[in-house]
C-alpha cells in the first residue's frame, strides 16, 4: 500500500509554485529594455499570476484533505499562512541585504516611489502620443474634463479654433514650466479682472496653453506654425531657454544637427501601464514592496523620459553648438507671427545658478541659459521697431522678484512662484496691448 503523503509534504509542494511566481513576476517588471524578455512581459505577468493564483487552490486544497483525515482544519491553514510568512520574511531580507551590499539608500527609493507614484496612478507615462505626423510627440488628445489635456491635446480646459467674438487670445508657448499650466492659469485670471475692473463691457481673455514637457524651441516653433496660429492669438507668450540648452549640448564625437535630431528622437510606443499603482505607498516600509515598486516604476520613467524621446541624457561637461538654432526657430516664430498681426512677448526664462551647478557640476548650464536668454533680448531688439515684439526680463529680475527661492530645480517654480510669474507677464500685456478690444475687433490701420 503506498505511504500517505506526511502533511508538510502536502502542504509545501504547493508553496513551491511561489519560488516560480515570484520569478516570473521579478522579470515582468525588471526585464532590460531591449531584450527578448522585455518584449515577453504580458506572457511573465500572467504566468506569474497564474501560478500565484494556482498555489493558492492547492493549498486551499490540501488543507481541506487535511481536515477530511482529522489532521485539523485550522492547524493547516495557520501552517500554510506561516509558511508565506517565512518566504515573504526572507524577501524582505533579501531585499535589505541587497540595498545595503549595493549602498543604496532605502529612504532615497522612497523618495523617488512617492515622487512617481501620482504620475503612475493617473496615467501619466501615457499622457503622450508619437504618432501625430508633424512632431516627435505631443500631449495626447484625451476627453473633455481630463486633468492632462483637452480633445486638441493641449494642457487646459477645451476651446474652439474659431476665437468668439469680443475675446482677447493669448497663447503661452513653451517647455514644462508653461504645461504645467500653474502660470497660464494664473494669468488668464489675472487678465480678466484686470479687464472687469476697467470696464464691465471689457474683452474676456482666453489664455491657451500651448506647451508640452521637454519641448524645445524646434517643437515650440513647429507646433504653432502647423497647428497653434489656427486658433488666431492675439499675443504670444514665449518662454524657453533651459530645453534648447540640454538639446543643444552633445557628447564629444557626436555631430550636432541645426534640427536637434542629434538629440531628439520620435517617441516610442507607451509601455505598458505600471502595475505597483494597486500596492498601498505605506507599504513602501517594507524593503521588497520598496525594491519592486522602484523598478517598477523606474521602468516606466526610462521608457516614457529617460530614452523615449531623447538619443543620450544631458552632462555638464558636454560640448555645446552654440545658440544659432535656438536664434533661428525664435525668428521662424516671430516672423509668422507678425505676418498675422499677432503681438509677441519674449520671455527670458528664469534659472537657478545654485540649482544649475548641482546639476552641472560646473557653471556649463548658467552660461549657456544666459547665452539663450541673451539671444531673446536681441531678437525683441531687432524687431523693436515693428511695435508688435516686446521682451519681458524675467531673468533679469528673478532676484528682485524672489523667484530664486520658488525654484525646486534649475527651472521649475513653485505655485508662488509661478504665480509671481504670471503677474510679471499680465503687467507687460496690460501695460504694451492694455484692455482694449482683441486685435480682430480693431479697426485697421
Amino acid at each position: 500500500m503506498k505511504a500517505e503523503p506526511t502533511r508538510w509534504v502536502v502542504t509545501l509542494r504547493p508553496a513551491v509554485l511561489a519560488i516560480p511566481s515570484l520569478a516570473c513576476l521579478a522579470v515582468a517588471v525588471a526585464a532590460p529594455p531591449g531584450s527578448i524578455l522585455r518584449e515577453k512581459r504580458p506572457f511573465f505577468l500572467l504566468a506569474g499570476l497564474g501560478l500565484f493564483a494556482l498555489g493558492a487552490l492547492l493549498h486551499g486544497k490540501a488543507a481541506k484533505d487535511e481536515a477530511a483525515r482529522g489532521r485539523g482544519y485550522w492547524k493547516t491553514v495557520a501552517f500554510v499562512l506561516l509558511l508565506w510568512a517565512a518566504l515573504f520574511g526572507l524577501l524582505e531580507a533579501a531585499a535589505r541585504l541587497g540595498l545595503a551590499l549595493t549602498g543604496t539608500s532605502g529612504e532615497a527609493l522612497r523618495q523617488f516611489n512617492r515622487q512617481w507614484h501620482w504620475a503612475a496612478s493617473r496615467g501619466y507615462f501615457r499622457s503622450y502620443e508619437g504618432e501625430y505626423p508633424y512632431l516627435p510627440y505631443r500631449v495626447r488628445p484625451q476627453e473633455a474634463g481630463s486633468s492632462y489635456s483637452n480633445p486638441k491635446g493641449y494642457r487646459g480646459k477645451d476651446f474652439s479654433w474659431n476665437k468668439p467674438p469680443g475675446t482677447v487670445r493669448v497663447a503661452c508657448l513653451g517647455g514644462s514650466t508653461t504645461w504645467e499650466g500653474t502660470y497660464p492659469e494664473t494669468l488668464e485670471r489675472l487678465l480678466n479682472a484686470a479687464s472687469r475692473k476697467a470696464s464691465a463691457a471689457g474683452p474676456t481673455y482666453e489664455v491657451l496653453n500651448f506647451g508640452a514637457e521637454a519641448w524645445t524651441s524646434a517643437e515650440i516653433m513647429i507646433n504653432y506654425v502647423v497647428r497653434g496660429q489656427h486658433a488666431d492669438p492675439d499675443c504670444l507668450i514665449f518662454y524657453e531657454a533651459v530645453n534648447d540648452v540640454v538639446a543643444a549640448s552633445h557628447p564629444r564625437g557626436v555631430q550636432p544637427e541645426p534640427d536637434y535630431s542629434h538629440w531628439r528622437t520620435r517617441l516610442k510606443p507607451p509601455p505598458s501601464p505600471a502595475w505597483m499603482t494597486v500596492v498601498p505607498l505605506t507599504l513602501d516600509h517594507l524593503a521588497w514592496v520598496r525594491v519592486v515598486r522602484y523598478l517598477d516604476y523606474r521602468r516606466q520613467a526610462v521608457d516614457t523620459w529617460l530614452t523615449a524621446m531623447r538619443r543620450y541624457e544631458f552632462r555638464g561637461d558636454q560640448e555645446f553648438q552654440g545658440t544659432e538654432t535656438f536664434r533661428r526657430n525664435v525668428e521662424s516664430l516671430v516672423a509668422v507671427a507678425l505676418a498675422r498681426g499677432t503681438t509677441v512677448f519674449l520671455v527670458t526664462q528664469v534659472h537657478s545658478p545654485e540649482w544649475s551647478r548641482k546639476i552641472c557640476g560646473n557653471d556649463n548650464g548658467i552660461q549657456r541659459a544666459a547665452a539663450m536668454n541673451e539671444t531673446l533680448r536681441e531678437i525683441a531688439r531687432r524687431h523693436g521697431s515693428t511695435g508688435k515684439v516686446f521682451l519681458i526680463d524675467a531673468a533679469a529680475q528673478a532676484e528682485r522678484l524672489g523667484l530664486y527661492g520658488a525654484m525646486h530645480d534649475w527651472c521649475h517654480f513653485s505655485p508662488a512662484g509661478y504665480a509671481a510669474l504670471a503677474e510679471l507677464i499680465a503687467a507687460e500685456i496690460l501695460r504694451r496691448v492694455g484692455v482694449g478690444p482683441p486685435s480682430s475687433d480693431r479697426p485697421g490701420p
